[in-house]
């Protein structure tokens, strides 16, 4: 992340402590600033690369946390630097190499560590303090890197003071091209290289650095204690010797203004002047072969670490994929096919053992079986089969009733359909047109590489085609009516039992979404999902609940009549249609679901005595959470419920988060040692985790800032901590509220934290130099600055919110200039109030500034988090008006006189 305008001046007050900038080329300024932004590309670069590691290795990309840990890096870094600026001012040249280096080596050394720590997503009790131990240990290691290179940008802004603005140029520009390089080099090699390549990045950096010259004397020095000058003694000669190493790739030795040496003319001395040209040749060839030598045991140092580092990412022991690599261990399967990008880690899998077909029928036995992985989830069995006689057996899948509803030669739509099972059940089934809608271009390329013959070459048949998009886009923008639509996506059994998956967006399985759904239905069609069962019943329920609010937001009085809900032992099929159902089609249904033994759950004209048989479950918990969501009880039933099984919303798009914290309790009454396996609690871990980051943010950044003595002399600090912290919280608070909305435009998390983060850095680093033409002060120009900001975060918040639905159908590249579009202005406004902050600081109460960069970076420590919280518990809308809030507040204490900073999060 690029560290913010003024951080050099914050820390950089050294008076006549020496400067890169006093004493460099034109070559090595371009050097320095070269460096500066190499490293800055790496910094963020790692944590784009971040997200798409951890979506491997765990349950989600942990976004809110990695920009959390950034922030931490960052704002402990500056601490540091504050404490230690006289210090490191002298000896700044090798202390930034070294933060380079630092930085360099420990991205892929803490990446490595950190995925070797035994995190787990399961929470046990007896465990529970090992477990959060393990997670704490994670994330300290990630942070390492980030506190190098925040050590090396602020030092670089410090030592260069009279050149912060090209500077501070670099360092945005680098942070930019990290995001977009990172994103592009997904394309190209998997994501375990990934941390290797952004810590080659930082290793460049320290190599293209401009040597450290301390004195323009170089030359004469050495020239005095070998060519007979005036001699000092031994022990200074050897100090100033030491101090006049000339290192000639970054200029050349100055010249001898007396044209003499050591005090006596050169003129009519030809010899003399001969031998100091000599020396001074020997001298740059010893300093050449040490820096080549230096820079080359840097390189291999380096290498040698990357080639002793694991290849692969270790994952969650209790993902699929780690299951299917300790299979690979033992023999017993075999990886067919890889395909890898921003998206996605997809990879096809062989081997006698998989034999998973979903809701397969009692007594029927699979084909050969082939498994599709997706970030180490398993997304798919592939049939391997040669034609529609062979793929009998997904008749006998709980997938197939419905089509006992659809009319002859159907137009069949299937949402996230990733295996082919279906789409063999499809046209088994007679459809005319079978339309797969995929969003993941990877797993597209498994279909036409080396699945393709396993499976039949099922997607290339004819009457069906494939459309790269996101499900939720499709249906948006499609005017086309089907006959069936298959909620694919949701196939397969729920989310495990204390796992996180309640942290991912799901813009699918929305009561806007699934309304759009209805809406691509034929009059006659049918919208059905199929899940499996849980104990206690929360997925399927909460299917029917998005169903009935869907219809009701079509305007049907009575839902009922539209929805039909059968079940096997396994799984619950949840189907709605278009129009009710006749008695006719009730009884077909009947018919259908007695011939398959299957267990009628809820269907218009359902009888008593079909209840809960032949698969008979403790109660018949399905049919009465069905009967209470039809009645005109049905809000006091999910009030009542001790899960959350409200319809999830496009402003709160959580389908898999079930946490209800007022339940907790009689959880943990009911199931005792085993409460935390009954709980979904990815809410609960963001909360503990913002508790966390705030502590551990308070800990490197609040207090050591309070402790400075000239701090606590000072008046203003509260209307000044009331700034800075509205200021760093509103940042991060609306970068967050935008990417979740971002996500749905683009599809994949993290090239959307690329082109939101890297957006809002470049416009607010142009804003953070444009304000340097505002006069400090509470001015008429200030606050104008401020109405725009208010102005354009408003109008932004309106057009992330709307941009899905008008622009969710372009290419990808007309989706990413259209996010930068929208976030640009505000971006730019947002960069404003830091600078005007600074400047204001400087004039009226300097000693402050430590205080204000320790709370600017406690608040964007925990904006991150909070903004999860908030758009989990209230939704992004209320998040990005609690951002446009804070920028009010912000301006209420400006204008009381408050000292303040600005417009980017401290780290930021």
């Amino acid at each position: 992340m690029s560290e913010p305008p003024g951080r050099g001046a914050a820390h950089g007050g050294a008076g006549n402590l020496p400067a890169f900038s006093e004493r460099s080329s034109p070559i090595a300024d371009f050097r320095f600033d070269m460096g500066v932004f190499l490293v800055s590309a790496a910094c963020l670069g790692f944590e784009i690369s971040l997200m798409r590691i951890l979506l491997v290795a765990s349950w989600h990309h942990f976004a809110f946390i990695v920009i959390s840990i950034a922030m931490l890096g960052f704002a402990a870094s500056g601490t540091v630097l504050t404490l230690t600026r006289r210090r490191v001012l002298r000896h700044d040249a090798a202390v930034l190499r070294a933060a380079m280096l630092a930085t360099a080596f420990s991205i892929p050394l803490c990446t490595a560590l950190a995925l070797h720590v035994p995190v787990e997503a399961r929470w046990v009790p007896a465990l529970l303090w090992r477990q959060l131990a393990a997670w704490a240990l994670c994330w300290l290691l990630l942070m390492i890197p980030f506190f190098f290179s925040g050590a090396a940008i602020g030092l670089a802004l410090m030592a260069g003071k009279d050149r912060v603005g090209r500077i501070y140029a670099a360092n945005l520009a680098g942070s930019a091209a990290g995001g977009g390089l990172a994103t592009a080099a997904m394309l190209a090699v998997p994501a375990a290289y990934l941390p290797a390549l952004a810590g080659a990045a930082a290793l460049l950096s320290a190599l293209v650095l401009p040597p450290h010259r301390r004195a323009r004397t170089s030359c004469s020095s050495a020239a005095r204690l070998e060519l007979g000058g005036p001699r000092s003694e031994p022990r200074a000669s050897a100090r100033a010797e030491s101090r006049s190493e000339i290192h000639t790739e970054a200029g050349h030795c100055p010249p001898d203004p007396a044209g003499a040496i050591g005090g006596r003319s050169t003129h009519g001395a030809p010899a003399r002047a001969e031998a100091r040209g000599s020396l001074i040749a020997e001298h740059r060839a010893r300093s050449f072969s040490r820096s080549v030598l230096a820079r080359g045991a840097a390189v291999l140092a380096y290498a040698a670490v990357i080639a002793l580092l694991p290849k692969t990412i270790a994952q969650d022991r209790d993902k699929y994929g780690a299951y299917v690599l300790r299979l690979v261990e033992q023999g017993s399967a075999r990886q067919i096919g890889a395909a890898f990008g921003p998206r996605s880690d997809a990879r096809a899998w062989a081997g006698d053992v998989f034999h998973d077909l979903p809701f397969l029928a009692v007594g029927a036995s699979p084909p050969r079986l082939s498994v599709l992985t997706v970030d180490g989830h398993w997304a798919g069995s592939v049939l391997n089969v040669a034609g529609l006689e062979e793929a009998e057996p997904v008749e006998h899948t709980l997938m197939a009733l419905p089509y006992a509803m659809a009319p002859p030669a159907a137009s069949v739509l299937l949402l996230g359909e990733s295996s082919g099972a279906n789409v063999w059940l499809a046209l088994r089934r007679g459809a005319a047109r079978v339309t797969v809608v995929q969003p993941d271009t990877n797993v597209v390329r498994l279909w036409r590489g080396p699945l393709r013959a396993l499976g039949g070459g099922v997607f290339d048949r004819e009457g069906v085609s494939v459309q790269v998009s996101e499900p939720r886009q499709f249906v948006d923008r499609q005017q086309e009516r089907h006959d069936v639509i298959q909620l694919a996506l949701l196939e397969g059994s729920a989310a495990g039992s204390g796992g996180l998956a309640g942290l991912g967006q799901d813009d699918l399985m929305t009561v806007e979404g699934v309304r759009a759904c209805l809406a691509r239905l034929t009059p006659d069609g049918v919208l059905f999902a199929c899940r499996g069962i849980q104990t206690p019943p929360r997925d399927n329920v909460k299917i029917l609940a998005t169903f009935i609010a869907a219809l009701k937001a079509q305007g049907v009085d009575d839902p009922a009549d539209y929805v039909a809900v059968v079940r096997d032992y396994l799984a619950v099929c949840t189907m709605v249609k278009r129009s009710p159902w006749t008695a006719e089609e009730a009884a077909g249904l009947r018919a259908a679901v007695a011939r398959r033994e299957l267990t009628p759950v809820w269907f218009p004209g359902i009888r008593d005595d079909e209840l809960n048989r032949p698969d008979a479950l403790p109660t018949p918990a399905y049919h009465d959470a069905a009967v209470a969501l039809f009645s005109s009880d049905a809000d006091a039933f999910l009030d009542r419920s001790d899960f959350a099984l409200r319809p999830a919303t496009d402003d709160r798009p959580f389908f898999h988060d079930f946490c209800r914290l007022a339940a907790m309790g009689r959880l943990r009454a009911a199931f005792g040692d085993a409460w935390t396996t009954r709980v979904e609690m990815a809410f609960p871990f963001v909360l503990v985790a913002a508790a966390g980051l705030a502590a551990a943010g308070a800990l490197l950044s609040l207090v050591p800032a309070a402790l400075i003595s000239d701090v606590r002399r000072t008046p203003g600090r509260a209307a000044a901590a009331g700034y800075f912290a509205a200021i760093g919280l509103a940042y991060l608070v609306l970068e967050l509220a935008c990417l979740a909305r971002v996500t749905r435009l683009i599809g994949d998390p993290v090239t959307s934290a690329a082109v939101v983060i890297s957006t809002f850095l470049c416009a607010s680093g142009v804003g953070s130099l444009l304000s340097q033409r505002v006069r400090p002060g509470n001015s008429p120009v200030v606050r104008a600055v401020f109405v725009l900001l208010l102005a354009c975060v408003g109008l932004l918040l309106a057009a992330v919110e709307w941009a899905p639905r008008l622009a969710g159908g372009w290419a990808l590249t007309a989706r990413v200039a259209a996010t930068v579009f929208v976030l640009a202005p505000a971006g730019l406004l947002m960069g404003f109030p830091m600078p005007l902050g600074l400047a204001r600081l400087h004039v009226e109460a300097p000693a402050l500034i430590p205080w204000a960069w320790g709370v600017n970076g406690f608040a964007s420590v925990v904006a991150a988090p909070l903004a999860t919280v908030i758009g989990m518990a209230a939704g992004f809308r209320a998040a990005g008006l609690a951002a446009l809030a804070l920028y009010a507040a912000a301006y209420v204490f400006f204008s009381r006189g408050t000292p303040a900073p600005g417009g980017h999060a401290a780290a930021e």
